[in-house]
């Protein structure tokens, strides 16, 4: 069995299993928010160096995560 992990303040795990986290801007702030995905292995398939568009194979289930 995995050993818990601790959390930071916001963040949860739903029943998928998904890391779900929002960070808050302040509401004067011009910034636009944004998303970071780790690729090689989460959103797609691990292929080694990723050359060409033809070897880039989504991990089943990533695109309806995202």
């Amino acid at each position: 069995m995995l050993a818990p992990i601790s959390l930071p303040e916001g963040a949860t795990v739903d029943d998928e299993g998904l890391w779900v986290q929002t960070l808050h801007r302040p509401r004067d702030s011009q910034v636009r928010g944004a998303l970071f995905l780790d690729r090689d292995g989460v959103i797609v398939e691990e292929v080694g160096h990723l050359r060409h568009a033809d070897d880039v194979h989504l991990v089943p289930g990533a695109a309806t995560a995202i």
